[in-house]
């Protein structure tokens, strides 16, 4: 499907994407604070119906996409799903229950905390430990929050605000848990099956738990609208990380903080200060450079004008479910989804550097792959260490009179990575269908020659021999093929 937003380019639409999100989760945050002060329900009975509401609009976007081949593809993680179903309506209820006693602009700069929580939970379960520059500025979005809540005072938070921070930990663990399961079922289909499976166990403990029926009939609008405003978030979040990427969709999301303090202020009559003003701004700021992460230019080796650098990309395909799927990720640079791969640097050879280059930033190792070869004999070439052969070579121009001489591998996985993406690189990794890469083509979102190249490997695959990557050496040789100065100023014309 194309978008077409008034002529807007992909990348624009990705940041009004990310706008839209924070605003409906503005709305999300003020009209259940309205609920309560206008109707005083109970803060149990409210938070069931709210996630009532939710697993419904849940339920209708999958019932409007999903197909078959997703629900069968679903199934295999059942028991995850509900494990990220339980911890989610953990959290949900304890973020509504929370805003019966704080306000919203509170409950706004608390919510900014869920970045937090998820490195946190990410370092503890996944081993991603955040970097540096990465703690530094979490001690300084630290005293955003604290000047944003507490002021220029003593530490003291109300009985709303350690609810609401105890929501925010459960969010942040189910935020590290869904990330494996992200990887193979996609966007689209974790969010809302985690609304549908919370809503289901409301609606069970609603049996139990709803007494005060005519008013929870009374208020069900507010809850409908809230909930739809829940679901739009998470709607509008996910295209913006599909048409930017995950981190500036993540600053341009908590936005909310600066929105949700001024319909607080506006609609709801509370009170804003100076130092909730400055609180804000810092934890803005912080959540910018938390979600930049280590994010850098990788330097040319050879800068002068008219030279080279020497590449290595993977393109990995995969069989799910019956069809051809190629994996590629978010850049960092460029933002666009593009094959992984890597600087061949000076002390690495090819084989190394792509070894290297495919486990940072995908988390495959090599025992998952086997690198797709146009033969499986092989040559005896005594001292020297055998390379794997690129299926295609090419250069191109990456401006400013430079170019990438780039030698492209084919590979295939049965299985999805199994380790974490490293610290740093681009954690927002994709499973395709050619026909999905042609339409991100159209979009932009993609650059043509990375699907034409997935594209020629897959109708290639077929000829290719498929050899275990881990057969192949990522040592240098251990003695060089001169014995003396002659040799090696012979070997030297080469």
């Amino acid at each position: 499907m194309k978008h077409k937003w008034f002529g807007l380019s992909a990348h624009a639409q990705g940041i009004v994407s990310g706008a839209v999100s924070a605003l409906c989760l503005t709305s999300y945050f003020v009209l259940n604070k309205h609920v309560y002060n206008a109707y005083n329900p109970s803060a149990v009975e409210y938070a069931l119906l709210f996630a009532l509401c939710g697993g419904l609009f849940g339920f209708a976007s999958l019932m409007h996409r999903m197909d078959r081949k997703m629900y069968e593809n679903a199934k295999r993680d059942f028991g995850k799903f509900w494990l990220l179903a339980t911890i989610s309506f953990l959290a949900m209820g304890l973020l509504v229950i929370g805003q019966r006693y704080t306000t919203s602009i509170n409950v706004a700069l608390l919510g900014t905390l869920t970045i937090v929580t998820t490195m946190f939970f990410s370092w503890l379960l996944l081993g991603e430990p955040p970097s540096k520059r990465q703690r530094l500025w979490l001690l300084v979005m630290f005293v955003g929050l604290y000047v944003g809540i507490v002021g220029l005072n003593t530490v003291h938070l109300n009985s709303g605000d350690l609810i609401v921070l105890s929501s925010i930990l459960l969010f942040g663990l189910g935020n590290a848990l869904a990330r494996e399961v992200m990887h193979r079922q996609g966007a689209f289909v974790v969010p809302n099956v985690r609304l549908v499976l919370s809503g289901g166990m409301a609606l069970v403990a609603s049996i139990f738990l709803i007494r005060n029926i005519d008013l929870m009939v009374q208020i069900l609008p507010w809850a409908l609208v809230a909930g739809l405003f829940y679901w739009l978030t998470m709607k509008t979040f996910a295209v913006s990380v599909h048409l930017i990427n995950a981190n500036h969709a993540v600053v341009l999301n908590n936005g909310q903080v600066i929105s949700t303090s001024l319909a607080g202020v506006i609609f709801l009559g509370e009170n804003y200060t100076w130092e909730k003003f400055i609180g804000s701004a810092i934890v803005l700021a912080s959540i910018y450079y938390i979600a930049l992460g280590e994010v850098g230019i990788m330097p040319h080796i050879h800068t002068q004008p008219g030279q080279h650098d020497m590449v290595a990309s993977a393109f990995i395909v995969r069989r799910d479910a019956g069809e051809w799927k190629c994996l590629v990720h978010m850049h960092k640079k460029i933002d666009m989804l593009m094959q992984i791969g890597g600087h061949i640097e000076l002390h690495e050879t090819p084989w190394q550097s792509m070894a290297q280059e495919i486990s940072d930033e995908s988390g495959y190792e090599l025992s998952q792959l086997k690198v797709l070869q146009h033969t499986s004999e092989t040559p005896n070439i005594g001292q020297s260490i055998l390379h794997p052969n690129p299926f295609l070579v090419n250069t191109h121009n990456v401006g400013n009179n430079h170019f990438h001489s780039d030698l492209c591998y084919g590979f295939v996985a049965s299985d999805i990575p199994m380790k974490a993406i490293a610290h740093g690189e681009s954690q927002d990794l994709r499973w395709y269908t050619m026909l999905e890469l042609r339409k991100l083509v159209e979009d932009k979102i993609a650059p043509e020659d990375t699907v034409n190249i997935y594209d020629f490997l897959l109708h290639q695959y077929a000829s290719f021999a498929k050899i275990p990557a881990s057969k192949y050496s990522l040592n240098k040789p251990s003695a060089g093929l001169a014995t003396n100065d002659e040799k090696y100023k012979a070997m030297s014309i080469w």
